[in-house]
């Protein structure tokens, strides 16, 4: 069951956010980038914040997933930066936009599927 969560989230964020790259910049060596920085920040991710979660309950969740997504912004547009050759300013902006994103349309899917159920 777990397995499904950390294969469900990887999949809509890498597709969510490689779909905004290729309409932003029209490169697939981008889009391949942007997988790439996926691959490496969202299982540990998503591993550690499971893990506070089960450990510290709710609340700390909370806050891990919000250290945990500004560190992930952080270490992407860094990657961005050095794979892409853009500014640092332009890679912070890419990868805050397209993690915003991805986890704005996770959070709604989420929110709908506890609802639904």
């Amino acid at each position: 069951m777990i397995y499904n969560y950390f294969l469900s989230a990887f999949i809509l964020t890498v597709f969510i956010e490689c779909t905004i790259m290729f309409l932003m910049f029209k490169s697939k060596q981008f889009v391949y980038y942007i997988f790439l920085c996926n691959l490496l920040t969202n299982p540990a991710l998503n591993l550690i914040t499971l893990a506070v979660g089960q450990m510290f309950g709710a609340f700390w969740y909370k806050v891990a997933q919000i250290i945990l997504e500004a560190a992930v912004v952080i270490i992407e547009a860094r990657i961005i930066s050095a794979l892409c050759s853009f500014a640092v300013k332009k890679s912070i902006m890419i990868s805050f936009a397209l993690n915003s994103i991805s986890y704005s349309i996770g959070l709604l899917i989420s929110i709908f599927i506890t609802s639904v159920v």
